[in-house]
């Protein structure tokens, strides 16, 4: 007991998620409504929200693309564990990130070990906007165009390390080339094939914050709701980091 009570005395926790609410980045909207409310004569408050699995701070399964494992079936041990925040924010608009990228940051800050989780920090959470009322209707945001992501060569560098998680501040894994790509002819990432399907790689997508978070020291977790047959889910990801020694 004495172990944990030290743990949270010399570590805080980071919120990595993006709020929920109407007017975020999405393909679909999101919706809330009242069912009741104290204001209007009932005894409590409750409301009925209906949003996309892959929307906001979110995981994505493996059959998400065709794969056998639905969200209910991801084992929690892939959920949370020691990280590797890669700075990547000298990646300009679609560029992607290749292995040599990667070897930099093991080159300068140590080895990607097994089992270990890497966060992907390009900055783009400050695409994050939200669209008023009058605007929601109007085309996808500047969040969804242009982003930086992983070639499949870096996915598959991760997946011969045997890291066990992956997260980005993008809304996809993929860098929008290949995200716009497959949008139009119907065909999967290639970075998300090689991470869900070939490495069995976790992925958390549109976090925010990885800037506040050390390059490594970290303990990253992202819990899923336990949805059956779910594709995907929002997530709740945070993580906790040492205290600043004053």
């Amino acid at each position: 007991m004495e172990d944990i009570i030290d743990i949270f005395r010399n570590y805080r926790f980071v919120d990595l998620t993006h709020t929920l609410r109407e007017g975020v980045p999405s393909f679909s909207p999101y919706i809330r409504r009242v069912m009741k409310s104290i204001d209007h004569g009932d005894f409590y408050n409750s409301n009925i929200i209906q949003m996309a699995e892959h929307q906001g701070t979110h995981m994505d399964a493996p059959s998400h693309i065709g794969g056998k494992r639905s969200i209910n079936g991801i084992p929690i041990h892939l959920c949370f564990g020691p990280c590797n925040a890669i700075d990547l924010t000298y990646k300009k608009n679609g560029e992607y990130v290749w292995p040599e990228d990667i070897k930099r940051y093991e080159n300068k800050y140590g080895n990607i070990n097994k089992e270990e989780i890497v966060l992907l920090n390009y900055g783009w959470d400050n695409q994050w906007k939200i669209k008023s009322k009058k605007n929601q209707q109007k085309g996808l945001s500047n969040f969804y165009k242009n982003f930086p992501g992983l070639s499949k060569d870096a996915a598959n560098y991760f997946g011969d390390l045997g890291i066990k998680l992956i997260g980005t501040d993008t809304p996809t894994i993929d860098a929008y080339t290949n995200f716009e790509k497959a949008l139009n002819s119907a065909i999967v990432e290639p970075a998300h094939k090689a991470l869900l399907i070939d490495h069995g790689i976790t992925i958390v997508e549109c976090l925010k914050n990885l800037d506040k978070i050390p390059i490594k020291g970290a303990y990253f977790f992202a819990f899923p709701l336990k949805i059956y047959q779910g594709s995907g889910s929002p997530v709740r990801a945070l993580a906790l980091t040492p205290k600043k020694k004053s």
